[in-house]
């Protein structure tokens, strides 16, 4: 938390915006279901590892119940959050790399619409890109 908070003092990034659109495009990503490949490695996971024990309890005579669980939700949110920070990390990125657009000296707050129009565009076009 700190790294970010340091990365993102530097000149000028709006940070405050920054946040409430990478929530926003997370929210939209789940809507039309592109990150579902996500969240199924993560139910994969949770049902291998729950075949796992379900095999070892039967071999010691024990019943195993073998179903989708808290933790399974648990994980499926921090993946998520790990997601949102990936976003927020490349934005970020994406944000000292390009040049003002503004007429200005350095980027303003006018030089986030056109910024994140692009990196939207190119997440959903990545995302798609992994579904073909």
């Amino acid at each position: 938390a700190r790294g970010l908070l340091t990365f993102m003092s530097e000149p000028y990034i709006p940070f405050a915006a920054t946040g409430i659109n990478v929530t926003g495009l997370v929210v939209q990503l789940l809507e039309e279901r592109l990150l579902d490949h996500r969240l199924v490695a993560v139910a994969d996971r949770r049902l291998l590892q729950g075949a796992r024990q379900q095999q070892q309890a039967e071999a010691s005579g024990k019943e195993y119940f073998l179903f989708f669980d808290e933790e399974m939700v648990v994980e499926g949110v921090a993946d998520m959050h790990a997601y949102y920070t990936e976003l927020y990390l490349r934005f970020g990125e994406l944000w000292k790399t390009a040049p003002p657009s503004s007429g200005m000296p350095v980027k303003t707050i006018m030089d986030f619409p056109p910024l994140w129009k692009e990196f939207q565009g190119g997440v959903r076009q990545e995302l798609r890109a992994r579904l073909e």
